[in-house]
């Protein structure tokens, strides 16, 4: 076998070794792009979720009246305390969008807080009073700081702007 054949030989078999690095590595790229395909897909999938219970969300609140509390709908009142707890549930176990529920529920959430806790007498059919109903359900309220909280933090980095 004369040198150029062992250089051939030789060149043919680093050109092998090369390739088959190549390979690996293709096959290492992929692996590693289908799994952050998958863990997009999951989280535009969370995401989609989280946006769809926002709305159903949305269809509650719509429903809801503005309360007086000096002359309170025992029904309403119940209503939208209830509405208020599945709100702040839903918030709290992040398993809705809470930066929508933000820009589309927090004034009227607060507003609602507020009214309810302003009912100071018992309730017909309810026998409580506003305050007693918000009271049972303290994520209502922890909801509600964390809402104005986050309220004022946008509205002073849009003030920064």
């Amino acid at each position: 076998m004369s040198i150029a054949e062992w250089v051939s030989s030789i060149l043919s078999s680093v050109a092998i070794v090369v390739s088959v690095m190549a390979m690996l590595r293709t096959a290492k790229q992929e692996a590693a792009s289908a799994a952050l395909t998958e863990r997009l897909n999951a989280r535009d999938h969370a995401i989609e979720n989280r946006r769809f219970v926002t709305t159903q969300l949305w269809d509650r609140m719509a429903v809801l009246r503005n309360l007086d509390p000096a002359n309170p709908v025992p029904e309403d009142v119940r209503r939208a305390a209830n509405t208020l707890e599945m709100v702040a549930l839903c918030w709290e176990s992040e398993i809705v969008d809470q930066e929508m529920v933000l820009v589309m529920f927090q004034p009227f959430y607060d507003r609602l807080c507020d009214d309810i806790a302003a009912i100071k007498s018992p309730l017909p059919g309810l026998n409580r009073s506003g305050y007693e109903l918000i009271a049972q359900s303290p994520v209502i309220l922890t909801v509600r700081d964390e809402m104005r909280a986050q309220q004022r933090k946008r509205n002073t980095i849009s003030k920064l702007k």
